[in-house]
């Protein structure tokens, strides 16, 4: 009896470190996907041949200061030493200053982008400055892309898993250069599994107390 007792309480030993691993791995993932999508996210992605920059979020400007509300943006670059990249459709737009930096994204030099479309979005490190849609206002949403044609991280100078944010009081853009982003349907599936897988360890049948032990006489 004393055999069985002791390898019955190893059995739930084990289920509650798988448990403990588990739970660790959703933290994970739900930090990973919040993050992901706090404040303003650039992506910067290698799709197929062609590397892909793209932009969500919204922005409080509390703590910014405007330069110039009469703005323009030309066409599209990438100055990956420099900190700066633009995404959106070149245009009117209003500049603003005043925020923090810190990381890089590499060593790369200037690269112009080969297409572009949505919100202007383009935070420069090197000069201090952030371009926004004309007449932005706090809270509204902004979204747009930016694609360099048959190229990748090493011809750019981008350094692969980088991370460089630009910081003010009132809110920050973070701009990733990242294999993949979890979506929110990845997530969501991830999260289900591992339920059902919790349900499963949890889960007694009749008879039985999980593994098979057999008692010593």
């Amino acid at each position: 009896m004393k055999d069985l007792l002791t390898a019955r309480f190893a059995t739930r030993s084990a289920k509650v470190a798988l448990f403990g691993k588990i739970l660790a791995g959703l933290v994970g993932v739900f930090a990973l996907a919040v993050s992901a999508r706090a404040a303003v996210t650039i992506n910067i992605q290698q799709v197929g041949s062609d590397v892909v920059a793209t932009s969500s979020g919204s922005l409080n400007l509390s703590g910014l200061g405007l330069v110039t509300a009469n703005g323009s943006t030309g066409a599209n670059f990438m100055s990956v030493a420099n900190g700066y990249i633009s995404l959106g459709t070149p245009g009117s737009s209003t500049v603003y200053s005043g925020f923090s930096t810190s990381g890089s994204l590499g060593s790369g030099g200037f690269t112009s982008a080969s297409s572009s479309s949505g919100d202007i979005t383009a935070p420069d490190k090197a000069d201090g400055y952030l371009f926004l849609p004309h007449n932005y206002v706090t809270g509204a949403s902004l979204a747009s892309t930016a694609t360099w044609l048959s190229t990748n991280f090493t011809t750019l100078g981008l350094t692969d898993g980088a991370s460089l944010t630009y910081t003010w009081s009132g809110d920050a853009i973070t701009v990733n250069v990242v294999s993949a982003i979890p979506e929110p349907a990845t997530v969501a599936f991830l999260s289900g599994s591992s339920a059902l897988l919790l349900v499963a360890i949890y889960r007694r049948r009749p008879g039985k107390q999980g593994l098979v032990i057999v008692e010593k006489p």
